[in-house]
């Protein structure tokens, strides 16, 4: 009895000085754990982070911008809070967004809707090419299709996807049409 009592405190002594890690998370499992379904589409975790974590950047660096950047921690719980609230709401907004687009038949684009949206992705890629040549070729010898090769190298290399871009402007077409025919028959009137 008192061999056993010993070989346990002895395995407890084992287990508390090594500190044993018995709890392993699988990043690849708990980023593709449902956050929030919307009808038959998912938002996982790993994509909720993401998504949360580009727009505090994105706010960091409006406000580092215009000198605010004291006024906007991204470190802090309650910014962190707001932050994958908005985004969440945001995500499930745009899905209900899609959906009732589809719903009305607002989500066909005729040739000069897609001609449209697609100088928007590209006017849009070209403002991110002179942040990437601002950042990171500033000193480059490199002109014409050889530096816009390499900036769009280094576009995708930063995780970024042109053809991501004419999705999103697509996206965003299709939301705001579904907003303009759902207030299509509101009227306010001045006592309102």
């Amino acid at each position: 009895m008192k061999k056993t009592v010993k070989l346990i405190a002895l395995l407890l002594a084992m287990l508390m000085l090594s500190g044993c890690n018995l709890i392993v998370t699988d990043v690849e499992m708990d980023n593709n754990q449902t956050a929030v379904q919307v009808g038959d589409q998912v938002i996982t975790k790993g994509k909720l982070r993401d998504n949360t974590i580009n727009q505090m950047m994105y706010m960091f660096n409006l406000y580092s911008q215009f000198g605010m950047a004291d006024q906007y921690n991204p470190t802090s719980a309650s910014v962190q809070q707001e932050s994958l609230e908005g985004t969440r709401v945001g995500m499930v907004n745009d899905i209900l967004a899609q959906k009732k687009g589809k719903e009305w038949a607002l989500d066909t684009m005729s040739e000069e809707d897609t001609a449209r949206l697609q100088e928007a992705a590209d006017t849009e890629w070209g403002s991110y090419r002179d942040q990437i040549k601002t950042e990171y070729f500033a000193d480059t010898t490199l002109e014409g299709d050889a530096l816009n090769e390499a900036l769009d190298a280094k576009l995708v290399e930063l995780g970024y996807d042109k053809a991501l871009f004419l999705e999103q402007q697509i996206k965003t077409e299709i939301s705001d049409r579904v907003r303009k025919q759902a207030v299509a028959d509101v009227t306010v009137t001045d006592e309102e």
